[in-house]
């Protein structure tokens, strides 16, 4: 059975809500980062990305994601708002929820709004939507966690003269520790191009610190490794708050 009643986890909600790495949230949430991403040798973007997760039921939740971005091209600068995303998901608990065993799994939605401009490296130029699932596990007193996402990007459409650009297919495992002062993972991030047949592997690590039961800062860090790159590598450091 995949959904426990909502007394059952409100109890638990109230006795483990300081638990962040999660696959299915239960909470409202807002977190916002600071990222460097760079492309190549000659292309670099330093952005602001705030996402807000909105509960609206116990198991239905609506997320927001706005991007700034400040691209450096060839020692040429531009400041541009980046694509809009919004995001609904739907959880299915198990009755293991916030206790060893498996999770659940979480479904979800979303719609990529081409607000940003692909020639500043702030967006696609493109219609875009994500479907994914999410799920995992916690082990060993509820300190280990395993996670899989696994999505599908594909563009509906483009606008302008931009390409289309092409579809792939995203696999996330997450494999990490925590407890009520920290958290460490280590997250592959592999991205099948469907046509032409290409893959793109990253390797991320990720810490974060809790600074309260209900606020924190995370620290991530992504590396291309191999020849198909969405970009060479990554840093963000950003805050959470758990509403």
């Amino acid at each position: 059975m995949l959904i426990i009643s909502h007394t059952a986890l409100h109890a638990q909600q109230s006795e483990k809500a300081e638990r962040t790495q999660m696959p299915l949230l239960y909470y409202s949430y807002m977190d916002s980062f600071f990222e460097v991403y760079r492309y190549n040798s000659h292309q670099s973007q330093l952005s602001f990305t705030s996402n807000g997760t909105i509960k609206l039921s116990t198991s239905h939740y609506l997320n927001i994601e706005f991007i700034l971005c400040n691209t450096l091209d060839n020692d040429h600068n531009s400041f541009t708002v980046g694509d809009l995303s919004l995001t609904y998901s739907r959880n299915f608990y198990s009755d293991h929820f916030l206790d060893n065993g498996f999770q659940g799994f979480n479904t979800a939605f979303k719609i990529i709004l081409p607000t940003g401009k692909s020639k500043y490296l702030s967006g696609f130029d493109n219609w875009i939507i994500e479907p994914s699932i999410y799920y995992g596990w916690i082990f060993k007193n509820s300190h280990l966690f395993v996670t899989n996402k696994l999505r599908l990007f594909t563009s509906l459409g483009c606008i302008g003269e931009v390409k289309k650009i092409h579809s792939y297919i995203r696999y996330e495992p997450k494999f990490g520790y925590e407890n009520n002062n920290f958290w460490l993972s280590f997250h592959p991030d592999l991205r099948v191009l469907i046509n032409p047949l290409q893959r793109s592997l990253l390797l991320g690590l990720e810490a974060g610190l809790k600074l309260t039961s209900k606020t924190g800062i995370i620290l991530n860090y992504k590396k291309n490794i191999t020849d198909v790159r969405f970009y060479d590598r990554y840093f963000a450091l950003g805050y959470y708050i758990i509403l």
